[in-house]
């Protein structure tokens, strides 16, 4: 499903129009890009759990030159699903 596929469907199963639910969509994400920021954490309600994770530097090579390099620290964004999303997960076949 791709980004107007979602709309649509949500302004189907609302009952409000495409521009509306791409109001809501975007006020969303700027929601949890904002929690994220500042509490480094987000859930999403039976689906799962986003956060901000911090990656320890860690050795690397240069896929050009085979050279050994450090790649350093950073932060990434990590998700862990929720009980009710591995167990649908299991079911599809």
């Amino acid at each position: 499903m791709n980004k107007q596929e979602l709309l649509s469907s949500i302004a189907s199963r609302a009952k409000v129009s495409k521009e509306q639910a791409d109001n809501v969509l975007k006020f969303y994400e700027e929601i949890v890009l904002q929690e994220l920021e500042a509490n480094k954490e987000f859930v999403l309600l039976n689906l799962g759990k986003f956060k901000i994770a911090m990656r320890a530097e860690r050795s690397g090579m240069n896929p050009k030159t085979k050279e050994p390099i450090k790649i350093p620290a950073c932060n990434v964004p990590k998700f862990s699903p929720s009980k009710r999303l591995k167990e649908m997960a299991s079911k599809v076949k």
